[in-house]
Order: structure tokens, then sequence, then C-alpha cells
């Protein structure tokens, strides 16, 4: 259990813990930090100043204590607490959030550890997947190979077959001259075609037109003589009329 000074020597009271006592982690208070000038004692080990400090580790968590100068790596141990022990609730509360902590922490390290799992799995099959790359650029560099070696052999055919290639080719060009000749004279043909047809189409639009003027002047006669042929039968109405006149006298 941890003592209390009486104020003897350095004139405050503080709760005191061996030089094997465990220094908890530390968090920041910037109303409490620094170098504890104001307090004489010095840590066991070095006799140096302490450090203001307080605890951030436990049921613990929030005291305020100091630690020798030096810190937490090359110091004497935990020196003494200042505020003392929280209630047991305040314990209870602070063991319950360490623990969800730790679980949570270790939650955190199995997930890790699930995942460098994870990365041992890919990593190997990225090492499958670059030996089946290999082996598929190799099968590739084969067929490539073989495929010019036939592409070699191929063109050598060509080579030695260039002459009836030549002969074949001045036949195709010879039977593409006849078919140029052939369509000159038929396009010639149809030229002369469509200029007679277009004489043949300008007489027959004149005939049209001379029968279209002889059969307006024949209209005209015929409206003539119809004028003349009414004339004549209002005429004859009146010699009628006149007639009959004198015969009812």
């Amino acid at each position: 259990m941890p003592s209390w000074h009486d104020g003897s020597s350095s004139g405050s009271i503080l709760e005191e813990f061996t030089a094997l006592d465990h220094a908890p982690a530390t968090t920041d208070d910037p109303t409490f930090y620094g170098i504890a000038d104001d307090f004489p004692e010095m840590c066991r080990g070095h006799k140096l100043p302490l450090r203001k400090c307080v605890a951030f580790e436990g049921i613990n968590a929030g005291r305020k204590f100091y630690l020798c100068k030096l810190g937490h790596v090359n110091n004497c141990r935990f020196h003494s607490w200042i505020d003392p022990e929280w209630p047991a609730t305040m314990k209870n509360a602070l063991a319950r959030l360490w623990e969800m902590y730790n679980e949570s922490n270790s939650a955190r390290i199995e997930e890790r550890y699930e995942s460098s799992k994870m990365l041992k799995d890919l990593a190997e099959e990225k090492e499958k997947a670059v030996k089946k790359h290999a082996c598929l650029i190799a099968e590739t560099n084969k067929f490539f190979e073989e495929t010019g070696k036939k592409a070699m052999e191929e063109n050598r055919r060509r080579i030695y077959s260039e002459a009836e290639q030549e002969e074949q080719m001045e036949k195709y060009i010879e039977g593409l001259k006849n078919e140029v000749e052939v369509y000159k004279k038929g396009n010639e043909e149809f030229k002369n075609l469509l200029k007679t047809q277009a004489v043949v189409h300008k007489e027959k639009q004149k005939k049209w037109e001379d029968e279209k003027h002889a059969l307006k002047e024949e209209k005209k006669k015929l409206e003539y003589n119809l004028f003349d042929l009414f004339n004549a039968i209002d005429s004859n109405k009146e010699k009628i009329k006149r007639i009959k006149a004198i015969c009812d006298e």
C-alpha cells in the first residue's frame, strides 16, 4: 500500500513507492508539465530534479505524479504520486474502459495478423502469377519463333514463285486494260444512244407542238362554224315565224 510523507523532509504530502515501482504511461496536460522546480526532492537514482507527469494507464489514469527527469527510458523508476487514489467506482470505470481498450487493441492486433496472413497469401499468389507469367512469356516467344520460321519459309516460296506471280500480274493488268476498253466503248455507245434519243425526243416534241397548233386551229374553225350554224338557226326560226304568221291570216 502507498504511504504518505509527513512533511519533515520535503514540506509536502506525497504518496511514495519504492524504486522498483512501475512508471505508468503519460499524457500531455498543459496545466501540469515540465520540471518540478517548486518541489525540493530529487529522484532516488540520479539525484536530479523531478518531472511533472499525468498518468494515462489503467485505474490510475488522470493522476498526477513525479518521475525522474530522464523520462521512461533512462529513469530511476517511478518516484511518487501527487493525487490520491481514485474512488472505487472511478477505478471500476477506468478498469472497464481500459479493458475495452485492450480488447479493441487485441481485435486490431488480430486484424493486423489476419491482414499480414492475407498479404502473405497475396505474395504467394503473386509469386505463382509471376511464374505463370514467365511461362506464358516463354511460350509466347516460342510461338513467335516458330511463326517467324514459318513466315520465312513462306517468303522463300514466294520469292521462288516470283516469276509466276509477275506473269499472273501481267495477265491481270492486261485483263484490266481490256475491261477498260470495253467500258470506254460501252460508254461511247451509251453517249451516242443518249444523243440519238435526244434528237428523237426533240423531233417528237416538235411534232407534238405542230399537232397541238393544228388542233387549236381546227378548234377555232369549229367554233366559227358553230357560231355561223347558231346564227343560221336563229334566222330560220325568224323565217318560220313569219311564214306561220302569213298562214294564219
